[in-house]
């Protein structure tokens, strides 16, 4: 799946014949209000700089959010067994199948594996997360080879799972009721950007019988700044263009 970036919009030029004029008036422009989640960027795999999911806490909340069904949805033997795998700011040159079985088998002694693994659970010491990711990917050993762990539903975060669904709809059938569903739950989190998105600059919804410019006069603006446009990132992209 592709992130999408909002796109720039036009710059608004004020123009006077009074340099102070110029001076005191700003660039502005009119969007979409789209209030960011910590997952989106999860989701489309940009982790590098990713501080939020590197606390033990947003670890197995994610993790927990996973299992329920999705993992076994994701977790194809395509996707295990490709090689090289990318995804987003992930690049494995071994098969992801083989990853996850080295890094489970290589943490109990890590310090005499060879110099990724040693990195690797050197880092998770530091950032003092080794035993979840541990748990986790111990646990993800176990799906992969078609065990089920129990899922903890206490630890399920609501608004995870239902991008979690919104996504993996696009990888399955699509009718109109599925999509107002969508737009409902992206309206009510305030992803107003996302659900405009939906409605005319997604093409998993581009054929569907939606009364779009109604659903359109529902969502929310914002004015700001042209210095901050693009400065977000946006669940449900355009991907049309």
């Amino acid at each position: 799946m592709k992130n999408i970036i909002f796109g720039a919009l036009s710059v608004i030029a004020l123009t006077s014949c009074n340099p102070k004029q110029e001076d005191n008036k700003e660039d502005v422009v009119e969007r979409f209000v789209e209030e960011e989640s910590p997952f989106t960027n999860l989701l489309d795999f940009k982790v590098i700089d990713n501080e939020w999911i590197r606390e033990p806490e947003n670890i197995i909340t994610v993790h927990e959010t996973l299992k329920n069904g999705f993992y076994q949805s994701y977790l194809t033997p395509e996707i295990l067994d490709r090689n090289p795998l990318v995804r987003g700011d992930f690049y494995y040159k071994t098969a992801l199948r083989v990853k996850i079985d080295s890094l489970v088998k290589t943490y109990p002694d890590y310090k005499s594996a060879n110099k990724y693994y040693r990195e690797f659970w050197t880092r998770r010491k530091e950032e003092s997360n080794d035993s979840i990711v541990f748990h986790v990917l111990t646990e993800i050993h176990q799906i992969v080879n078609g065990e089920s762990p129990e899922v903890n539903e206490d630890l399920i975060d609501g608004q995870l799972f239902e991008m979690l669904s919104i996504r993996t709809a696009w990888l399955d059938f699509m009718d109109s009721e599925t999509a107002i569903s969508h737009f409902a739950f992206l309206k009510k989190e305030k992803m107003h950007q996302s659900a405009y998105n939906l409605l005319f600059e997604n093409y998993f919804y581009s054929d569907l019988n939606l009364d779009k410019d109604s659903l359109k006069l529902l969502l929310q603006t914002e004015t700001v700044s042209t210095d901050t446009v693009g400065q977000r990132s946006i669940f449900v992209g355009d991907n049309t263009k």
